[in-house]
């Protein structure tokens, strides 16, 4: 009972770092928790684990740890899918189209292969917050955002009714996250187009873009491309909090003068793997309708 009892007052407190917008505590909080675990204490309660993934995703999001954030939210969707009477008979089901609009965010500026599940719920169920994602407005982004951001609470009272009242905890996240998604807006476009060359001039680069720019902010693009990618990740035997210091994208490349040379690192995806999954999937529905038709 003891141990229970200490893991959700972990995951309560896990919540009230991250609305208070303290992400660095909120993730430190939950140390002794085996996030990326497939089996642990929280997962036996689903309130709790669905709760636990989600604050926990928000918080490596916020912190700019994109690709641990996918794997968090896509963890649990996928937990969640192999429960779907759950996610009817449950308020929860709120949560998880919270979940999807953030990781429809998500993958449009950190792309990165996920479940299959995962990416047909979005472009079936959720294909608005995946257009929205996609959209070039960052309007569209911020709705999204509003719609999947926890109830933040300021941490400071007001004790004196004259004092001038502080600026609400949600305009300060908003204002934080609008501005980094601003500085992510272009990387998508030069994204597509550096996949398509292995060597690419400058000049021509610069003539493809959506919206035309000089060379000199071209190459600022291309040099917040790679900080941007440089990212935070989680490894086998580390703790939430922790990580390494690797590139989130496959695709690298370096300027040698005016020339772009590109480098693609993408690996080669094995479909006997799906080939697998979809037969034993197809052999569950087969089951599934011979046992109703007895």
């Amino acid at each position: 009972f003891y141990q229970y009892l200490g893991y959700f007052s972990l995951i309560l407190l896990c919540k009230f770092h991250c609305v208070t917008g303290d992400y660095y505590m909120a993730l430190k909080t939950i140390d002794p928790i085996e996030l990326h675990k497939k089996k642990n204490r929280a997962a036996k309660v689903t309130a709790a684990h669905v709760t636990l993934y989600y604050y926990a995703g928000f918080s490596y999001m916020m912190a700019r740890r994109y690709h641990d954030a996918i794997k968090t939210f896509t963890s649990v969707l996928l937990y969640l899918n192999r429960m779907k009477t759950y996610a009817r008979q449950t308020p929860k089901e709120k949560k998880t189209d919270k979940m999807f609009g953030l990781l429809a965010i998500l993958l449009h500026y950190c792309p990165k292969r996920i479940d299959e599940s995962i990416i047909t719920s979005l472009r079936q169920e959720h294909s608005k917050k995946l257009l929205s994602a996609s959209s070039r407005e960052i309007e569209e982004t911020e709705s999204s955002f509003l719609y999947g951001c926890p109830r933040f609470v300021s941490p400071s009272l007001q004790v004196d009714e004259f004092e001038q009242p502080s600026t609400p905890p949600l305009f300060l996240q908003k204002k934080n996250f609008v501005k980094e998604m601003t500085q992510q807006a272009p990387l998508p476009n030069v994204r597509s187009y550096l996949k398509l060359y292995t060597t690419i001039d400058l000049a021509k680069l610069a003539s493809l873009m959506e919206k035309k720019h000089d060379i000199p902010t071209l190459r600022s693009y291309l040099l917040r491309f790679v900080y941007k990618n440089y990212q935070l990740q989680w490894s086998n035997g580390l703790k939430p909090i922790e990580g390494n210091w690797i590139s989130s994208t496959p695709l690298d490349f370096y300027i040698d003068g005016d020339m772009v040379h590109v480098i693609d690192n993408t690996e080669t995806r094995r479909f006997a793997e799906t080939f697998l999954r979809n037969c034993n999937k197809l052999d569950e529905i087969i089951h599934e309708l011979e046992s109703n038709t007895k």
